[in-house]
């Protein structure tokens, strides 16, 4: 179907062109039969350049254990008290078989394109933009968006536009790279929208600690965040741990850093940190191991003790941060309330985080419109009526594993189908 002359008036004019973006265009252009003018605006040459590197470019887009309680907000019981819900992994399984693009899950119950790729997302999605007339206009930055006389008013470095409905698909400040900036949120705020506070989520954690020695090191480890004051423990986490050089990540300390980022926005204490780097193995276990090690092999060097049970660094550099002797001593110099010392530090080595990490690093933001201005049936906005909030843009988040992405598709039904209905009604 030829492109529209968008000097008409748009009847939905979605700001951005990412994942919830491309979803609302497909959903609202499908729901009016194509008869919809419909346009998409994008900063970008292109869009979605933010989903093609999804998931190291497998685009994991979905998670076949997602239900409400994967989500979180600056207010937890807001999202109750907005009747917030996301469809089911098989609704998402069917619209996407439906719009062309076969899903798979691994062993975990992530979820990705049949064919492994994120192209061929974005590229089943587009095939439906043009299927049902849907307009991408790109490189368009869109500058203000005002409401006047019943409609809006979309204004972007080249040109004004006027739209009967406008989604807000901005994305977040997250992975600037890809073309988020942050803008939508200036832009919700202009309609009269809160923002609850912004931090990076998902991301890499820094810490006070030199760890030049060991980066690079991976290993299985359990992460706890304990409270500094009571020593509550906040939450904690299984798997792999890498070590950079003054931080640490891995998909276990992605999904604990929206907490420690939340208390730096915040200016709150940070929680601490508590590794245990041998989680397979009891701290008696342990104990017995390395007691007995020395027992029979006094002679054995320090840096050499613990190479039988852990990473040979690693192992080094817990020793020397424990014991504060050179690496070389042989470890029969070692009295056993030290071993004893060393063993407990394996347990719950401590860590201390240093400040907020950065957005460049961090796969989403946590926070952003504020959920008591929503109606989660349709996402659209409880102050501006004919606006609707999806995606990153709203203050909603999860844990890696499809979540996030997942809530961008929900979140973009629901909007699209309720702003298209209501087109579709006026027009007829």
């Amino acid at each position: 179907m030829k492109d529209r002359d968008t000097r008409d008036i748009i009847d939905i004019a979605i700001i951005g062109g990412g994942a919830a973006g491309l979803m609302c265009g497909c959903i609202a252009g499908r729901k009016g039969g194509g008869a919809l003018n419909i346009v998409i605006f994008e900063r970008n040459a292109k869009t979605g350049k933010k989903l093609l590197a999804t998931g190291n470019g497998r685009c994991n887009l979905s998670n076949a254990a997602v239900s409400e309680s994967s989500y979180f907000a600056d207010k937890p019981a807001s999202l109750k008290e907005n009747n917030f819900h996301v469809l089911d992994y098989e609704a998402i399984k069917s619209l996407f078989k439906e719009l062309g693009l076969m899903l798979k899950t691994d062993s975990c119950g992530r979820a990705y394109p049949q064919s492994g790729s994120a192209s061929s997302v974005l590229d089943v999605l587009r095939d439906n933009l043009l299927r049902f007339g849907v307009t991408e206009r790109t490189e368009e930055y869109i500058r203000s968006i005002k409401k006047e006389d019943g409609r809006f008013s979309v204004k972007s470095d080249s040109g004004e536009y006027a739209a009967r409905r406008v989604i807000l698909a901005c994305g977040s400040c997250a992975s600037p790279v890809f073309g988020s900036d942050g803008s939508g949120f200036a832009l919700a705020r202009s309609l009269g929208h809160s923002i609850t506070p912004l931090f990076p989520s998902l991301a890499p954690i820094f810490v006070r600690e030199n760890l030049r020695s060991v980066k690079g090191v991976r290993c299985d480890c359990r992460i706890t965040l304990k409270s500094k004051s009571s020593g509550d423990i906040i939450a904690e986490e299984a798997g792999e741990l890498q070590i950079n050089e003054d931080n640490i990540s891995g998909i276990c300390v992605f999904n604990l850093s929206g907490y420690v980022n939340r208390a730096f926005a915040l200016k709150q204490s940070p929680p601490q940190i508590s590794l245990d780097l041998l989680p397979e193995i009891s701290g008696r276990e342990l104990s017995s191991f390395i007691l007995k090690r020395v027992f029979s092999s006094p002679d054995t060097p320090l840096e050499l003790l613990l190479t039988g049970v852990m990473n040979k660094k690693l192992g080094a550099f817990i020793t020397k941060s424990v014991l504060n002797v050179s690496p070389s001593l042989s470890c029969g110099n070692m009295s056993k309330q030290e071993l004893l010392k060393l063993s407990s530090a394996i347990k719950a080595f401590t860590l201390t985080p240093e400040k907020i990490s950065d957005f460049k690093k961090a796969q989403v933001t946590a926070g952003g419109i504020s959920c008591d201005e929503i109606d989660f049936g349709s996402m659209e906005s409880k102050i501006v009526e004919g606006l609707y909030l999806v995606g990153e843009a709203v203050d909603v988040s999860a844990a890696c594993g499809g979540f996030n992405l997942h809530w961008a598709w929900s979140s973009a039904v629901y909007a699209a189908e309720n702003a298209a209905s209501r087109c579709y009604d006026v027009k007829n």
